[in-house]
């Protein structure tokens, strides 16, 4: 079964097959839960491969994937309950096609662009002006793992790998980011993300401490140091009121695990 909650589609797999009010109740062998965060126009990234995190429990044994490990492509889908979602996942241990049904509505946002301007990126966040002096995106994943990319962070101050500690001014944080591991790297293609305003005042959290966003990599490293370049969008609206709106190029340095 599939269902839109919590502004996301979340599709849930199990061993057992049936309509979505005994699904919710059935006692599961084995099930997979899979992610996907809205995407550009609120399409949760129809029509292209993305990575979304997935979890779920296999005999026993709990799984737990990050959005650079597990790949999932679902056709597009009409946003009625009962339609179908169909498409397929590839996760490290296993993979194949599935079928869903909408079991559940919720409210989606659909203002991320589908594009953005070919230029550095830059916008406003929380009502002030945001230029991006450095980006960095850390290098994940235990040694005996194939490496992934997390937390791609917007500064607007010149730090380091080293120092990150000393930023300041407000910056962004990209996490739950998709596409971004060396099992199957997907460039190209906009990936799901959320990210998280930093530096900011904490009564101001509620408001730009998840915000829907997507990547689009042109290209990706698994190495410290080397470069990753992209393009992204963040789009934030409260009440009608535009609390986030930040999209361009990027070019991030790799931090080593």
């Amino acid at each position: 079964m599939a269902r839109i909650e919590d502004r996301q589609l979340v599709i849930r797999m199990t061993d057992l097959a049936g309509p979505c009010h005994a699904l919710l109740e059935a006692p599961w062998k084995a099930t997979l839960s899979i992610v996907i965060p809205p995407g550009p126009s609120g399409r949760f990234f129809a029509g292209s491969p993305v990575g979304a995190w997935s979890y779920g429990i296999v005999d026993g044994e709990r799984l737990d994937y990050s959005a650079g490990d597990a790949i999932v492509a679902i056709e597009p889908f009409t946003r009625t309950m009962g339609a179908r979602v169909r498409g397929t996942v590839d996760l490290p241990r296993g993979g194949g096609a599935f079928e869903a049904e909408l079991c559940a509505l919720g409210s989606v946002p659909d203002t991320l662009p589908e594009t953005v301007p070919n230029d550095p990126v830059s916008g406003t966040l929380d009502g002030h002006r945001f230029t991006v002096t450095k980006a960095l995106i850390q290098l994940a994943g235990r040694a005996d793992e194939p490496a992934r990319l997390e937390d791609l962070r917007l500064f607007q101050d010149n730090v380091t790998c080293a120092d990150l500690g000393t930023a300041k001014r407000p910056g962004l944080d990209f996490h739950f980011i998709g596409g971004a591991g060396s099992r199957r790297p997907l460039a190209g293609s906009a990936q799901p993300a959320w990210a998280s305003a930093i530096h900011v005042p904490g009564e101001r959290h509620h408001l730009v401490g998840r915000m829907p966003a997507w990547i689009r990599f042109d290209s990706l490293a698994f190495e410290p140091h080397k470069k990753v370049r992209g393009t992204l969008a963040v789009e934030q609206i409260v009440d009608t009121k535009p609390i986030a709106r930040v999209g361009g190029r990027f070019e991030a340095e790799v931090c080593p695990r």
